[in-house]
Order: C-alpha cells, then sequence, then structure tokens
C-alpha cells in the first residue's frame, strides 16, 4: 500500500493545481471583461481629485489632451483611472451632442494608476478631433465633475501644430508660451 501512495499524490497534487489555476484564470478573465465589477469586489474606494494644469497638443486634425492632477483614494490597494471611475465628458458648444472622449495611451506614457492611498500626482491624456476643443470639457471623477472648459468658441486655429500649449481652466484659454516641444 506504501508503494501506491506517491502516484495518489501526484495524482492529487495535478488536480488541486488545475483547479487552483483554473479558478484564477477565470477570476482574471472575468476582471479583463468587466473592470467595473471587479472594481465592486474590492470594495468601494473614494477617489478625491484636484487638476493642476491642462495642456493640448495639436497633431492636424486631432489633439492629445493632457489633464494633470492630484489624486488621492482612500483604499489600499492600486486603482487604475479609467472610466467608469475617471472619463472625459465632451459636449458641444451649446453643451449638447455629449460623449466621452477617447483615453490616449502610448509606449512612453504612464498608465494612470494610484499605487495606494497616498496622494500621486497622475497624467491622463486623450484623444480628441480638433474640432472636439470647440465645445465644453468636464472630467468627471467619481461621479464628481470638474470643469476643464466651460465656454464655448475656443479658437482651434491658434493652436500651433505639433506644440504642446497650456489652457486655462475653466475658461479653455491658452495660455502665453509653449509648455514643451
Amino acid at each position: 500500500m506504501a508503494a501506491e501512495s506517491p502516484p495518489f499524490r501526484k495524482i492529487l497534487l495535478t488536480a488541486t493545481l488545475v483547479v487552483v489555476a483554473t479558478a484564477i484564470g477565470r477570476l482574471g478573465y472575468e476582471a479583463w471583461k468587466n473592470p467595473a465589477g471587479f472594481q465592486q469586489w474590492r470594495g468601494t474606494e473614494t477617489l478625491q481629485a484636484q487638476v493642476m494644469r491642462v495642456e493640448v497638443r495639436r497633431v492636424e486634425g486631432h489633439a492629445q489632451l493632457t489633464v494633470t492632477g492630484n489624486f488621492r483614494q482612500e483604499g489600499s490597494s492600486p486603482l487604475r483611472l479609467e472610466p467608469p471611475l475617471v472619463s472625459l465628458l465632451v459636449a458641444g458648444p451649446d453643451g449638447g451632442g455629449v460623449h466621452p472622449g477617447e483615453r490616449f495611451t502610448g509606449a512612453f506614457l504612464a498608465e494612470p494608476v494610484l499605487p495606494d492611498a497616498t496622494a500621486a500626482t497622475v497624467a491622463l491624456h486623450y484623444w480628441l478631433p480638433v474640432a472636439e476643443l470647440g465645445g465644453l470639457l468636464s472630467l468627471i471623477v467619481d461621479g464628481v465633475p470638474i470643469q476643464l472648459k466651460n465656454e464655448p468658441g475656443f479658437s482651434v486655429d491658434s493652436l500651433p501644430n505639433g506644440q504642446t500649449v497650456g489652457l486655462s481652466f475653466p475658461d479653455g484659454k491658452i495660455l502665453p508660451g509653449p509648455t514643451s516641444s
């Protein structure tokens, strides 16, 4: 009987590992498929934000909008600053046609993640058709709107192509001088 025990242990150990790997894989797939639902499993974190600067870089018919702010959460685990928790809402000059702005990612851009409950400065990047800068812009953080641009009539033609400029907020006026090249 003692000679048959090691093969039984190998089979039991293999079966246990398969079950655990399957459970972890299923949990990971569900979190990837539905990140909002996965964040609910972690509990409710309150997220606070203070916008520090808004920059825009025109690239032909589009604009890269960068919103930099101080963020703080009450939770202790890493928190991704992405929809539905954080999103950019773009509206037409009359306030109609509200839709979310498209997030901009790049190989050299840091992911918008809060590591823990400490305050952190995070840059959020969005990619918009340049005509949408003529409308209203709001950053929605944990359901609370922060007005980035509350006045229509932005002169898109005054944006230099390929150069990053700062925008005052919430009136959306171009600040003098480039912020970077």
